[in-house]
């Protein structure tokens, strides 16, 4: 029985979200925050790509996502910290946001970089990130993979 309560607490931890703060929402840079259970902090940005002329607000954005590493930012920094609930959250809770937020936004990208010492041509990161997509994906979206980016695109 003490086995099951555990598998119960590993089950309902990984139902919940982490709360995430909206840190701006200017149409040319959306960025969020969040901490995870280990009080790693995440920043989360939706940049805007302009397609015609540079200042010109597009309909694309490249979503960006990175963890705090001794006082600055860094996307090469792993954490090991219930990696199924920061799916979750960035992919999920946080992107969901993004798109009620801006309805003009027809495609946002990104790219599932290599950990380190990593040679597949796709990597871990791309394959995870794409399944979690394909299980989940946002309502009135696609998502397509080209070598390790990951496109998501309104239907």
């Amino acid at each position: 029985m003490k086995k099951l309560y555990k598998f119960m607490d590993f089950i309902s931890e990984g139902l919940e979200s982490y709360q995430f703060e909206l840190l701006s929402d200017n149409p040319f840079l959306y960025k969020y925050q969040f901490f995870d259970s280990a009080d790693n902090k995440y920043l989360v940005e939706f940049k805007n790509i302009p397609v015609k002329k540079e200042g010109d607000l597009s309909n694309l954005y490249e979503l960006l996502y990175y963890v705090e590493d001794e006082g600055s930012f860094t996307v090469y920094k792993v954490v090991n910290v219930n990696p199924y609930k920061t799916l979750k959250v960035v992919f999920g809770d946080i992107l969901n946001d993004f798109i009620s937020r801006c309805n003009w936004a027809k495609e946002i990208f990104f790219v599932g970089l290599a950990k380190e010492k990593e040679k597949d041509y796709i990597t871990s990161r791309t394959k995870i990130y794409k399944r979690y997509l394909d299980m989940n994906t946002p309502k009135g979206f696609s998502v397509s993979r080209a070598g390790n980016s990951i496109q998501l695109r309104r239907l």
